[in-house]
Order: structure tokens, then C-alpha cells, then sequence
């Protein structure tokens, strides 16, 4: 006796594969306006939870005392620290990292005062303030007071006096912090009471997206910044080993990591998967539709968290890899199958073989699914952000990946003529010829006139 599900599957899905083809194609089609949202994230917001206490007492400082965007530049010169040499490479590193437009000021020991060199009184600094540049000073008294001052040493310059630092600091952005400052207050008010009136929860929502798009923009800007300080450094490097460190570089740097990582690992998996295929089945058709629907689950889950906003952490990076390999496990279990009872029974119409491969393997390939699900919805309880949203991101695209598996690959296996997927392909791609599409479905043979072409 066949269960319920299977009956409504049979009843709604295998009648019509036609209308389901074109509807997932559609589906497909339409999803596609939201990948351009997909995007990386490696802010703090998306790496801990929004009520984290120390994420609030460190903001609180840093609005108390400054902003923590700042670049940190360690500069070891080929010669000597103090010689005229050097100093005129960080004379001109400093001018160059100035011209950014987002750089507020450069700090390094070209403009720090000097106490001891010879040593003064602190009440004197504001009359006869002393520098590198001041004529005259005494170079070894500076050298001796960068390396034993407790203001300067392993801060300034190392304490072998070959290294030396400069800091340069972003301009503080205020729209960023006001849109910080409110949502936060609108938080903690929600958490404290528990509700929000409506205007208050309008007002939250509009914060937040704007803060979201806000952030998104300076990510992009950051990105294309570094890139620039870099090329500034590559130009000094003849001088003296320069290493780039900050906040706003590795924020940009993860972000790049993130986006390596996606095409590496996926295109990695890709191309292993398609050579394990190829070697099982020699078939391109058993080849082409794991893939497919491998292709299908992970472009649903781009444009879905495009759609969504949730945008995609170091930690999440590598569900696309995760989720190809669980599509093509389900899919091919499916194929194994569906190959064992067309060599059983070979004479067995189309229409039953999908029907038996169907109730044979929808509660093995079930358990699959929901065991991996429950494994990776344990994450959720982890308390650490990007393991809770990589829990639910694999939860949701494990779900996507059965049912794309159950209905399209089902579909292909009915409707299995590659004149029919390349018009779809070239419709899809091309947007040429559309009637062809709608035509060529209507005259597909029927269930018992397909069974001939998978023999």
C-alpha cells in the first residue's frame, strides 16, 4: 500500500511533468533578479550575536575614545633606521598614504616629539617641541631614546631599532556610527521591554537595511582602498621590507578569502565530481543531470539569500561545495535505481519505471536527507553567529536539494530528449525562439512512446 506523500507525488507532480518542467524553469528564471544581492560579509555583526556584551562595552569604548579604523604599517629599511636614506623613503611613504581620501592623518617618528634627546621638561614641548626633521637634533640620542622609552619601545620602534611603524588613521564615518548607535538603541530596547511599538519597529527595519546597504558600500570602497595602499607599499619595497596590518585589511582580506574560497572549493568539486561520473556511468546523460540539479539547488540558494539579504561569512563560505555533494549523493541514488530496474525489466513502460524508482528510494533518500539536516541544525545552538546562520543556510539548501532532486531529475528521466533541453538551454541562455519551447512540449511523446529512448 502506497503511503500518502507518494500518492499526492504521483497524483500532482508525475501527471504533469511538463507544466512542473516549465514552472521550475520560470521559478529559475525569476530567482535569477536577487543573485545580484548575494553578497560577503566579514563585519563584526556577523560574526557574533547581536547582544554579545563585550561587542557593546568595546563600541562604547571606542565612542568614548576614537575610531578603531586605522592602517598599521611596519617599515625595515635596507640601511639604517635614522640615516637620511631611510627617513626620505618614509618621508615619502607618508606624503603618498596622505593623498588617500579616506586618510585622515599618518603618524609615524617623523612626527613624534622628542623628551630625551636631549632630555626636556613635558611643560617645554609646547614651546621647543622636537622632531627628526628639527635641525640639529642628535640622531643617537633619538635612536637611544626610540629603543628604551616606555612610549616608544616595541610600540614606535623595535627594540633592536631596525623596525619602525606608521599608523594611519581613517576619517571617522558618522553616517556609519548614527545608523550604528540607532539600531543598537532600538535592540536593546526590544531586548529590555520585549517589544517595540510599530513605529519603532518600522523605524528598526528601515536602520538596519540602510545600515546593511551603508556597510556594503564601504566594503566595496575599503577593498578598492587597500588595493591602492598596497600599490603605494610595492613602491618602497626597493627601500626597506614592508609588511600592511589593520583592521580594514583583514576585513577586506576575508572578504577576498570568501570569494577564493567559493570558486576554489566549488569549482574543485565541480570538476571532481563530474570525473567520478564520467568514470561510474560513461554516459553524459547520467553525467549532465546530477549536475544540473547540483547547478539548479545552488543557484536557488544564491538568489534566495540575495533575496534575504543574509549574506555569506569565512565560516558559511563553503556551503555551496557542502550542498553539491548532498545533491549529487540524492541524485544519484535516484540514478543507480532507476538503471537497476530498466536492466530488470526491460520492458517496463516509462511511466512506472519513474513511479517505482520513486516509491523505492523516496524513504532511503529521505533519511538521508533529514539525517544530515538534523546534523547540521544542531549547529544552531552553538551561540556563535556564523555557525548558527551556517546551520540554517545548509539546513535550507539540504531541504531545496531533496526536492530538486525528486522533481527535476524525475522530470529529465520522462522527458529526456536532448533536443528538448538544448532548446530549453538555448531559450534560457539566449532568449531566442521561445515559441520553440512551447511547441516542442507540446508535442512530446507520451509516457509509454518515451520508454524507446532510454533503451
Amino acid at each position: 500500500m502506497k503511503s500518502v506523500p507518494l500518492n499526492l507525488y504521483n497524483q500532482l507532480v508525475l501527471a504533469y511533468p511538463k507544466v512542473w518542467l516549465v514552472f521550475i524553469a520560470l521559478a529559475i528564471g525569476v530567482s535569477g533578479i536577487y543573485v545580484k544581492n548575494f553578497r560577503l560579509d566579514a563585519s563584526a555583526d556577523s560574526l557574533i550575536l547581536e547582544n554579545d556584551q563585550d561587542l557593546r562595552y568595546y563600541r562604547t569604548i571606542g565612542k568614548a575614545y576614537g575610531t578603531d579604523d586605522f592602517l598599521i604599517i611596519t617599515y625595515t629599511p635596507v640601511g639604517e633606521l635614522l640615516s637620511e636614506d631611510s627617513l626620505d623613503g618614509l618621508r615619502g611613504l607618508k606624503k603618498d598614504l596622505s593623498k588617500l581620501e579616506r586618510i585622515e592623518s599618518v603618524v609615524s617618528i617623523l612626527d613624534v616629539p622628542l623628551l630625551d634627546s636631549p632630555r626636556i621638561k613635558i611643560s617645554e614641548l609646547e614651546s621647543n617641541k622636537r622632531t627628526l626633521d628639527t635641525p640639529g637634533l642628535d640622531k643617537k640620542l633619538a635612536q637611544k631614546e626610540f629603543t628604551s622609552s616606555p612610549i616608544y619601545k616595541k610600540l614606535l620602534v623595535s627594540p633592536d631599532g631596525k623596525t619602525t611603524s606608521l599608523l594611519a588613521v581613517y576619517k571617522r564615518d558618522e553616517k556609519y556610527y548614527s545608523l550604528m548607535e540607532v539600531r543598537d538603541e532600538l535592540r536593546e530596547k526590544k531586548r529590555s521591554q520585549g517589544y517595540l511599538v510599530s513605529e519603532e519597529k518600522i523605524k528598526l527595519h528601515e536602520t538596519s537595511l540602510e545600515y546593511k546597504n551603508h556597510l556594503a558600500h564601504i566594503q566595496d570602497i575599503q577593498k578598492e582602498e587597500i588595493e591602492r595602499v598596497r600599490s603605494i607599499l610595492n613602491k618602497y619595497r626597493n627601500k626597506a621590507k614592508i609588511f600592511l596590518g589593520g583592521l580594514p585589511m583583514i576585513t577586506s582580506d576575508m572578504v577576498g578569502l570568501i570569494e577564493s574560497d567559493l570558486y576554489v572549493f566549488g569549482v574543485g568539486v565541480f570538476g571532481l565530481m563530474i570525473a567520478s561520473m564520467w568514470f561510474f556511468f560513461r554516459k553524459i546523460r547520467w553525467v549532465v543531470l546530477p549536475l544540473l540539479c547540483c547547478v539548479f539547488s545552488a543557484w536557488i540558494m544564491l538568489c534566495f539569500l540575495g533575496w534575504l539579504d543574509w549574506r555569506i561569512t569565512v565560516i558559511s563560505s563553503n556551503f555551496i561545495s557542502i550542498l553539491t555533494i548532498v545533491t549529487i549523493a540524492l541524485t544519484i541514488h535516484l540514478i543507480v535505481r532507476y538503471g537497476e530496474l530498466h536492466a530488470e525489466n526491460p520492458n517496463m513502460g516509462q511511466a512506472e519505471l519513474v513511479a517505482t524508482t520513486t516509491r523505492l528510494m523516496f524513504q532511503p533518500c529521505f533519511y538521508t536527507a533529514i539525517t544530515t539536516i538534523v546534523a547540521f541544525a544542531s549547529l544552531m545552538v552553538s551561540g556563535i553567529r556564523p555557525v548558527i546562520d551556517f546551520g540554517w543556510i545548509m539546513t535550507i539548501g539540504i531541504t531545496c536539494a531533496f526536492v530538486i532532486s525528486f522533481i527535476f531529475s524525475l522530470f529529465i528521466f520522462v522527458l529526456f530528449l536532448f533536443g528538448l533541453v538544448f532548446s530549453f538551454f538555448r531559450v534560457f541562455f539566449f532568449g531566442k525562439e521561445f515559441f520553440f519551447l512551447f511547441f516542442f512540449l507540446k508535442n512530446t511523446h507520451t509516457f509509454q512512446e518515451q520508454s524507446k529512448l532510454f533503451t
